[in-house]
């Protein structure tokens, strides 16, 4: 075989493999090609549907604003005033200007926000506040609206009109305000007037919200393309312009999604319609911007086909001329036998890369201890900061869970401050602390190092645990004092009250903080002291409007387990809070009485009868929820036999009116509710529990009977028995009677005669 040969063969072989996989590319470059144009229209449309999504997002952020404010007291004055304003007014308005303030800090979407009153002439934002809306509309705020008149008194009653209309945004063709101690000026902006799902037609106030058509054009297109993009929003309830931004071309209402608009095709529409916010968003992406995607698309995908096919002729040939001298080699190897160590003493690549794996396995021990140790290092970072931050959001609740498995009920948090001098032995000190603290009982849900000497504490509390945390002060001091007596160091311990819910871990942690920063004076003796729980307000007073409202509901419709279950967790939170009680214990006890004595007074019974509890001092929150959990069995006793007795009653008056009307061929379960004043649904219920028929049923069984009664006591035909039993037609009789007795009425008297005859034969 000549070796020229050989080499054609291997090209031959190669320059068809290569030219397959050539042609392939070429398919997959042309549908690269339409993949990236298509890639490049749905990147314009994702940014601007997930912007779109962003702007909802910022409304609800805004409704939750809304909420926040009208829940403070201090607001709700504001609305109520109308006549001279005192000095608590001035207060409040200050305390509700500070309220939108702290708002417009963490909500940077907002630019603006203010709030106006129907019955007074107050004015709150989140830069000023004024008592003279009048005059300060004409110093400090000016605005342009396009179907309202200029001034002060033009424009709250026109926004007090739309709100009025259940109308929540409006165009503001310019307004200039100052906020943060700076004038501003915005065109062509969004005017939201609170929430969407708002329906009062006489609003007492109104929290609006300014949206800046910047933010919107930036929310809904990419940098590179905002310039030249054109973007039109309508309002679907009104039809219409809330703001227009760029060269908008005419009747752009009416564009459908992926429409080529203006003069010569120069944008692609992007319509979305949202329904939940009431807007339709047209945004216009210029053609120009897609079609300069492309050049370089279409650049690099020529690069790439010329490429490939000189790619192909040169791996060719070097494959080929590869093959061709391993098989030169083989042959030039096959007289020589056997592989002879090298001359020059170096390792083989075998050798060399045996040797890297052993160093690699070597290294890998130590890999798997630095990534336990940044472990550690990170869960306690995590901690430190929910301890810090506090644990508000669900990824955050998530993270928590993950570290600890589950949220603790109750707890506390403690800082221990150590002395200067205890760098070297910190981490022995530590461990020491923590097995004394398991050894006294205590729960760690989870400590960290935090600073330069302190370590943080997250402690359960137990169910025996005392509320103030001074069982908790005690243990701590005994600690203290022992690791004082073993390393020569001092230490300054901070313990929060005890905390409930996750979110108030940072309230707890800045507590143990404040008081470990206030023993600054005592640097050489060990100071151990707990938070005051009277000043606590971690926990929420359980006896709420809600919790009353829900009580008198269950008592006056004889839910004596739900009744039972609210009052077992009231007295439960007071077991863990005992302040809140021994603080508020008689008004409690009282407001709880008054909705029994309602419940009582609404079923005419007597407080007596109702075994009302009665007020003591030394009363305990165990006692007053038994107290009123008896009264609750009286009062649900006496529903249930009243109900009882009044069901008894109504079945024998509705069954002796039907034996009484069965005859009328109208009679319906619509009269027959209509003359006991109860609804028809309630009717058909009632008959079918008190009976175990249904309406139809019972009065069919009647009047059949009734039938059964004509033709044995009575010569009527059977035309007359149909219409005397209420069947209203014979041929109705005929069919009821048949179905239910398996014969005809006819042959029904006659088994009667039979029956007779026999007797008489006997």
């Amino acid at each position: 075989m000549k070796l020229s040969r050989i080499v054609l063969t291997y090209m031959f072989k190669y320059f068809c493999g290569f030219l397959a996989v050539f042609f392939c590319s070429v398919a997959v470059s042309a549908t690269a090609k339409r993949s990236i144009e298509e890639y490049i229209v749905e990147r314009a449309r994702t940014y601007a549907e997930t912007g779109i999504q962003s702007i909802g997002e910022a409304v609800e952020k805004m409704d939750l604003i809304r909420q926040l404010m009208i829940k403070e007291s201090n607001f709700h004055d504001l609305a109520g005033r109308v006549s001279d304003v005192p000095r608590r007014e001035v207060i409040a308005l200050t305390a509700s200007n500070q309220m939108l303030q702290e708002f417009g800090y963490m909500a940077d979407y907002i630019p603006y926000m203010f709030a106006l009153f129907r019955e007074n002439d107050f004015f709150v934002s989140n830069g000023q506040c004024s008592l003279d809306f009048k005059n300060y509309y004409s110093n400090f705020l000016q605005v342009e609206l396009a179907e309202a008149e200029g001034g002060a008194d033009s424009f709250k009653k026109y926004l007090f009109e739309n709100a009025g209309n259940n109308t929540h945004f409006l165009k503001i063709d310019s307004m200039l305000f100052y906020c943060s101690g700076k004038q501003d000026q915005m065109r062509d902006a969004i005017l939201y007037l609170g929430n969407r799902t708002q329906t009062e037609f006489s609003p007492q106030y109104l929290l609006c919200f300014v949206m800046d058509q910047r933010e919107l054009v930036q929310y809904i297109f990419m940098p590179e393309i905002a310039e030249s993009s054109f973007l039109y929003v309508e309002d679907l309830n009104t039809g219409k312009e809330l703001t227009s931004y760029g060269d908008v071309p005419e009747n752009t209402g009416s564009f459908a999604d992926g429409s080529i608009v203006g003069e010569d095709g120069r944008y692609f529409t992007i319509v979305n319609t949202d329904n939940d916010m009431g807007w339709k968003i047209v945004a216009g992406v210029p053609e120009a911007y897609l079609k300069g995607q492309m050049k370089a698309v279409d650049v690099l995908i020529a690069l790439y086909l010329w490429g490939g096919l000189l790619a192909v002729l040169l791996l060719t040939l070097c494959y080929s001329l590869g093959r061709y001298k391993g098989f030169r080699k083989v042959l030039a190897t096959f007289p020589q036998g056997d592989v002879r160590p090298s001359k020059t003493g170096q390792f083989s690549d075998y050798e060399l890369l045996s040797d890297g794996v052993k160093r690699l396995k070597e290294r890998g021990a130590d890999y798997y201890r630095q990534l336990g140790e940044l472990k550690l290092q990170n869960q306690a970072i995590l901690l430190e900061s929910l301890m810090v931050g506090g644990i508000r959001t669900i990824q955050e609740q998530e993270a928590f869970l993950a570290y600890f498995g589950r949220m603790p009920e109750f707890y506390c948090v403690a800082v221990v401050q150590m002395a200067p001098g205890a760098e070297e032995s910190f981490e022995e000190i530590t461990l020491s602390m923590q097995s004394f603290l398991r050894a006294a009982n205590i729960r760690i849900w989870g400590s960290v190092h935090s600073g330069a000497l302190n370590e943080l504490f997250l402690i359960e509390c137990l169910p025996d645990q005392e509320a103030n945390a001074a069982g908790l002060a005690d243990i701590f001091k005994k600690m203290s004092a022992e690791m004082t007596a073993r390393y020569g160091i001092t230490f300054h311990t901070g313990i929060s009250t005890v905390g409930m819910k996750p979110e108030n871990v940072s309230r707890c942690y800045e507590q143990a903080r404040g008081i470990v920063q206030a023993q600054y004076a005592f640097e050489n003796e060990n100071m151990v002291e707990t938070y005051e729980a009277a000043n606590s307000a971690l926990a929420e007073n359980p006896v709420t409007p809600e919790l009353l409202g829900r009580l008198y509901g269950m008592l006056i419709c004889g839910q004596q387990e739900a009744v039972c279950a609210e009052l077992d967790r009231m007295a439960g939170i007071y077991r863990r809070m005992p302040y809140y009680f021994e603080s508020n214990k008689e008004q409690v006890f009282y407001t709880i009485r008054n909705i029994y004595s309602c419940v009582l007074l609404q079923l005419q019974v007597s407080e007596k009868d109702g075994r009302l509890p009665v007020y003591g001092p030394d009363l305990t929150c165990v006692e007053m929820a038994e107290g009123f959990r008896k009264s609750t069995d009286v009062i649900c006793g006496y529903i249930v036999r009243r109900k009882r007795s009044k069901n008894e009653k109504m079945k024998e008056d509705i069954l002796l009116y039907l034996n009484t009307h069965f005859s009328d061929a109208g009679l319906s379960a619509f009269t027959v509710s209509q003359e006991f004043g109860i609804s028809e649904k309630y009717l058909f219920q009632f008959i079918r529990e008190q009976t175990g028929e249904t309406f139809a049923s019972l009065l069919l069984h009647i009047r059949l009977e009734m039938a059964k009664r004509y033709l044995e006591q009575s010569d009527y035909s059977n035309e007359q028995i149909a219409e005397l039993a209420g069947f209203g037609s014979p041929n109705t009789f005929y069919r009821n009677f048949k179905k239910a007795t398996g014969m005809t009425p006819n042959v029904y008297k006659d088994s009667l005669g039979a029956k007779e005859e026999r007797a008489e034969g006997r």
